[in-house]
C-alpha cells in the first residue's frame, strides 16, 4: 500500500480531492434546490419553449451526479492502473525496464481530465437547474463557455502530459506483426493491458486484451453517448 502511495503524485492527489469536492458539492447543490423545483419539469423544447414534461423526480434532477459518478469509476479504474503499473517490468526481450515515470505522469495527466470534465457535469447541473426554474431557452452561454474551457483545458493537460512523457523507446513490440493497421496492437499471449506506443509518444491499448475493449466501449458510452443523451432530454 505504502509503495503505490509513494507513486502518486501531489498533483494527482490535488486532482482527486477536488474531483470529490466538486462531486459533493454538485449533489448537495441539487437536493438544496430540489424543493424549489417545480413538480413538472420541462424537458423538451422547441425555438425555446417547452413542449413536453414530465414528473419530477430525484433520479431526474440527480442525473448530473450519475453522470460524475460514471465518469469518477471509469477514470478513476485507469488512474489506479497505471499507478499499479508505475513500477519496474520486464519487456518482450525480458530485459528490465522502468515504466515508473511515464506511468505517474500519465496518471496524472488522467486524473486531471477528470475532474476537468467531472467539474463540466457540475457546472452542466447549475445551468440545468436555472433552464428548469425559468422554463424556457437553453442552458446558455456559460454553458457553451464551459464546453470550449473544458476542452482547451484537456488539450493543454494532453500536451503537458506529451512533454513530460517524451518520445516511447523502441521495444520488441513495436516490430512484431501483431501490430494492425500500424497503429492497434493485437497479442492475446501479452499480459498488458496497455503497451508503448509504436508511433509517437505514450501508449496505447492491447486489443489482445478483452479488457481493451470493454474499457474502450465504457469509456465511450459514458463519455459520449450519456451526454448525447441528456442534450436531446433537455434542449432538443
Amino acid at each position: 500500500m505504502a509503495d503505490v502511495e509513494a507513486r502518486v503524485t501531489r498533483i494527482t492527489l490535488v486532482a482527486i480531492t477536488l474531483t470529490a469536492a466538486v462531486m459533493a458539492g454538485t449533489g448537495g447543490y441539487l437536493a438544496g434546490r430540489y424543493a424549489r423545483l417545480t413538480p413538472m419539469l420541462p424537458v423538451h423544447f422547441r425555438r425555446g419553449f417547452p413542449d413536453r414534461w414530465v414528473v419530477k423526480s430525484w433520479s431526474l434532477v440527480l442525473m448530473p451526479v450519475a453522470i460524475q459518478a460514471a465518469l469518477a469509476l471509469i477514470f478513476g479504474a485507469i488512474v489506479a492502473l497505471l499507478l499499479w503499473r508505475a513500477a519496474p517490468d520486464v519487456d518482450a526481450a525480458g530485459e528490465d525496464v522502468n515504466h515508473a515515470p511515464r506511468m505517474r505522469v500519465m496518471a496524472e495527466a488522467i486524473a486531471l481530465l477528470s475532474f476537468v470534465w467531472i467539474a463540466f457535469q457540475g457546472l452542466a447541473a447549475v445551468q440545468l437547474v436555472g433552464l428548469w426554474q425559468v422554463g424556457m431557452g437553453g442552458l446558455g452561454r456559460v454553458y457553451g463557455l464551459g464546453v470550449v474551457t473544458a476542452i482547451a483545458c484537456s488539450v493543454a493537460i494532453g500536451v503537458r502530459a506529451m512533454r513530460a512523457v517524451g518520445r516511447s523507446t523502441s521495444s520488441a513490440a513495436d516490430n512484431s506483426p501483431h501490430w494492425r493497421l500500424k497503429v492497434l496492437y493485437v497479442n492475446r499471449a501479452d499480459p498488458r493491458l496497455f503497451v508503448p506506443a509504436r508511433v509517437g509518444i505514450g501508449y496505447t491499448l492491447n486489443f489482445g486484451r478483452r479488457a481493451a475493449v470493454v474499457l474502450l466501449g465504457l469509456v465511450l458510452l459514458v463519455g459520449v453517448g450519456v451526454p448525447v443523451v441528456i442534450i436531446r432530454l433537455v434542449t432538443r
